[in-house]
């Protein structure tokens, strides 16, 4: 099913480059298919003939869908040569979705190329676009990217947060797994802050879903309680 919708997006991206209603369709068939099928979605990006971009819209679309599209698929980028249509269009053009999704994908990049600082610099105008974004999923890997940053240079209290809205927006998403990975990340902060209380609070969030939660999940899950236990409290028979 997937290698017949690669053939469809593919034979569906002969375009005539005068019509840039033809070139949009085919950007909105590859946004439609960049979660479900991101290899299918590159494939359809990369098959689009460069030159029918004619609209400065249409190549800064173009040119965040592939980034998003790469970053799906694995492929790191370190260099903003790609994105930088987007960058430049979406600064003062667009709708709150693309312009988050664009700083995110930016900051991506910094990250890739070990630049944490001018990554969260990229996240936080991202942020500004959060309660204007329909985009839920988007929000919250946004959270998760930050997140990270604020774990890796021990700012628990930011790391906390963030992983805390990572969370509600998977759960907004949808997207029970996520938010469960995230709650049990916001108990393993709370650990290293030496707070009880929200450890057992956050966990007490995955407990009703457990059972639709991956084996992973569960223990990452049991790890994090294990760990929160007084040590005289856990005995080996």
């Amino acid at each position: 099913m997937i290698k017949a919708a690669v053939t469809v997006l593919v034979l569906c991206a002969v375009l005539s480059c005068s019509d840039d209603t033809a070139v949009m369709a085919e950007l909105d068939r590859a946004e439609a298919v960049m979660e479900e099928y991101p290899d299918s979605a590159l494939a359809l990006l990369d098959t689009l003939d460069r030159s029918c971009l004619v609209t400065r819209e249409a190549r800064a679309r173009h040119a965040l869908l592939y980034s998003q599209a790469l970053d799906k698929n694995y492929i790191d980028l370190s260099t903003d040569s790609i994105i930088s249509p987007a960058v430049k269009y979406y600064k003062k053009h667009g709708s709150p979705d693309y312009r988050l999704m664009t700083q995110y994908y930016l900051g991506r990049i910094y990250q890739n190329a070990g630049d944490n600082e001018s990554a969260m610099r990229c996240f936080v105008q991202a942020e500004r676009y959060v309660p204007e974004c329909s985009d839920a999923g988007m929000a919250a890997r946004l959270y998760t990217a930050m997140t990270a940053i604020y774990y890796s240079v021990y700012q628990f209290e930011k790391a906390l947060t963030a992983s805390v809205n990572a969370a509600d927006y998977y759960l907004s998403d949808a997207d029970t797994n996520q938010y469960a990975d995230k709650m049990i990340t916001a108990a393993n902060i709370s650990l290293l802050l030496k707070d009880t209380v929200k450890i057992h609070e956050y966990l007490s969030k995955v407990r009703p879903i457990f059972q639709n939660i991956s084996d992973e999940e569960k223990g990452y899950y049991f790890g994090e309680y294990l760990a929160s236990l007084p040590k005289n409290s856990v005995r080996l028979n």
